[in-house]
């Protein structure tokens, strides 16, 4: 089962916070809502399904999966718990005479765009995936993979660490019937120029207006 998350973006007007719909931005330009959005290659999503993110953000799959496939060591949530602002009710939906965006069931937490901005987007995680063996014997160890899965079940497949594969290698024990899979580990940064990230300077700096506290975002998520 997947997670999605909910984004309410909430900007201060003479002492009460008030919701604002910013417009959709691109990474080369900025269209309007109601324009086609997903069909632009270049999109900017700052909703899509990214753990990392979510990890980072609020401690949700903080390094685990569905089913608690592993994912990555646990990372230190920024805005973790907070729950709903003061004012902002559980039961928001997208009906219309409300204007404004459902927040989702669980882990509700906000953040001004000052703290936003201020968060280690450059945080380091230590992450497995699951990779063919094809793609283990192309790439040098430490290094990541362009794609890579949780787990791999199925006739005629073994999933095995790298030690292990390579102990296979060496004595001539691997069978031909069998379609491997080996499980690798990297560093990286994932969130540098995710397009969360950039959304908040694309997309939400401008409308701050030279006062980030002005700006905050409110995230949720369901499952």
């Amino acid at each position: 089962m997947g997670t999605d998350i909910h984004l309410r973006v909430e900007k201060l007007v003479d002492g009460e916070w008030q919701y604002v719909k910013p417009p959709r931005v691109t990474r080369w330009g900025t269209r309007t809502w109601d324009e086609d959005w997903q069909e632009d290659e270049n999109a900017l999503e700052p909703r899509a399904r990214n753990y990392n993110l979510f990890a980072f953000l609020a401690d949700v799959r903080n390094g685990y999966g569905f089913a608690g496939t592993y994912r990555h060591e646990p990372i230190e949530p920024q805005f973790p718990g907070r729950g709903l602002p003061d004012g902002v009710d559980e039961e928001i939906s997208y009906e219309e005479e409300d204007d404004v965006p459902y927040l989702g069931d669980h882990s509700f937490t906000w953040a001004t765009l000052t703290e936003l901005l201020n968060a280690p987007w450059d945080m380091e995680f230590k992450t497995a995936g699951v990779v063919p063996e094809s793609v283990h014997i192309s790439l040098p160890i430490g290094s990541r993979p362009d794609s890579w899965s949780g787990g791999v079940s199925g006739g005629s497949t073994l999933t095995i660490q790298v030690d292990q594969y390579d102990e296979l290698l060496r004595k001539d024990l691997l069978d031909p019937r069998i379609k491997y899979y080996i499980v690798r580990r990297w560093t990286w940064q994932p969130l540098k120029e995710c397009d969360f990230r950039i959304w908040l300077d694309r997309d939400l700096v401008p409308l701050a207006d030279g006062d980030t506290d002005s700006i905050r975002v409110i995230i949720g998520f369901d499952s």
